[in-house]
């Protein structure tokens, strides 16, 4: 059936790239900064608030530098991890096809 086809070949075929879709727009859309604190700057409330504001909003609004230093350490040590798992997938992929 059409079903099986699409599980058992099109979906194996398309795993590499949407994994490396799917890791990228992780890391690019962890680092929205700008288009949150120019459209609300985190508010209302704090409804639309993603760590890059809420380290900015700690930091230099509130001066809690040493929790916006927290957050920002987070947030590096989360991106250095999604840019590992991409490297090695890219690498898998480009050994694979030597």
């Amino acid at each position: 059936s059409e079903w099986r086809v699409y599980l058992h070949v099109t979906l194996p075929l398309l795993r590499p790239v949407l994994v490396v879709i799917t890791l990228l727009t992780t890391i690019w859309t962890y680092n929205n900064f700008v288009y949150v604190w120019l459209t609300t700057q985190g508010g209302p409330g704090n409804f639309t608030q993603v760590l890059a504001t809420q380290m900015y909003t700690e930091a230099f609004t509130n001066y809690r530098l040493g929790y916006g230093a927290a957050v920002g350490v987070l947030m590096s040590v989360t991106m250095l991890l999604f840019s590992i798992v991409y490297f090695v997938t890219v690498f898998r992929r480009s050994v694979g096809q030597q």
